[in-house]
């Protein structure tokens, strides 16, 4: 799969003039895996193959992920969903508060 990444990335991106989410991606890379071995590419695997490389070789250029979870201004009444575009465009608003409350929860951890 790595050895096909950069000719994936070039299509999907039109040789880097469009940005590309990871899903688009997958879709390719999974047919590939699919002919070349017989077996199903699922998307957990996909996502820490691809975090594997970027930790590995840098973040791959133009490519964006889905929201994942929201940040909420309870100040403003505004929720903004948080994906690698949102957060690229994210201004932090005029000072309305001086603390802050982050709760993760995305998933759960039991097996």
């Amino acid at each position: 799969m790595i050895e096909n990444l950069d000719q994936i990335i070039a299509d999907v991106s039109g040789n880097g003039q469009f940005r590309f989410n990871q899903r688009q991606v997958l879709y390719v890379v999974r047919k590939i895996v699919r002919d070349e071995t017989g077996e199903t590419l699922t998307t957990a695997n996909f996502q820490s193959i691809i975090t594997d490389y970027e930790n590995e070789h840098g973040e791959i250029p133009g490519m964006y992920r889905e929201p994942r979870g929201s940040i909420y201004h309870p100040h403003r009444g505004e929720t903004i969903t948080l994906g690698t575009l949102m957060v690229e465009e994210y201004e932090r608003p005029a000072w309305t508060y001086n603390k802050i409350v982050y709760i993760e929860k995305e998933g759960s951890a039991r097996r």
